[in-house]
């Protein structure tokens, strides 16, 4: 299990509580749409967990938060795998449709990274 310091918490409780907010979701409506049980979410929201397990991830799928761009983490293809098939579990598109997914957000980080790279090449 990857650590989280308190910046990578504090974005993926803000996310989640945006998306619920937005969907107008409580508690038990995301612990029944990802699988968990509802004292799990609200310690997510408290911000009372310490690293990127299975249930971070399932979180971060309900939020749609690409895992890879939370600030500062670093994923393995072990990391990407799991979210890709938690992904195709809840959306119940295929592996395929999935991917072509994964692929779009991956181009898009690399574009902002390719991005960051000559903003500070130009200062």
């Amino acid at each position: 299990m990857q650590r989280l310091n308190s910046l990578q918490k504090d974005f993926i409780v803000e996310s989640l509580n945006k998306v619920m907010h937005d969907r107008g979701h409580d508690q038990k409506d995301v612990a029944s749409l990802i699988g968990i049980d509802q004292g799990r979410v609200c310690k997510i929201l408290k911000n009372k967990f310490s690293g990127l397990n299975d249930t971070i991830l399932k979180v971060c799928n309900y939020a749609n938060i690409d895992p890879r761009i939370i600030p500062g983490l670093k994923f393995t293809d072990a990391h990407l795998a799991k979210f890709a098939s938690q992904f195709v579990e809840s959306w119940g598109g295929s592996e395929k449709e999935c991917q072509a997914v994964v692929d779009m957000l991956t181009a898009v980080r690399d574009i902002a990274l390719e991005h960051s790279r000559l903003g500070k090449k130009a200062k």
